[in-house]
């Protein structure tokens, strides 16, 4: 529940932002965010990492981080990362 929340967060972030809604202070908030989830909760991304299997990410510039760090954990095999 965690980790959709903060994506569908993120996501409404970025939409809101194409659309002239979210001024850049608040989309550049939320880009450092992604980035202090990835490296303050590594353990997370495997949950991430199943989430955003029924998502599509790829639209999303904001969540660029998160998907490497989701590729990164893919490359290093199963059991990288530790929930914490």
């Amino acid at each position: 529940a965690y980790a959709r929340r903060l994506l569908n967060n993120w996501f409404s972030i970025e939409e809101a932002y194409r659309n002239g809604i979210a001024s850049d202070a608040m989309y550049l908030t939320a880009a450092e965010d992604v980035r202090a989830v990835i490296q303050k909760r590594p353990g997370v991304i495997g949950v991430f990492e199943i989430v955003s299997s029924q998502y599509d990410m790829s639209s999303y510039p904001l969540l660029a981080p998160l998907e490497a760090a989701i590729e990164e954990r893919r490359a290093s095999g199963p059991g990288s990362g530790s929930i914490r």
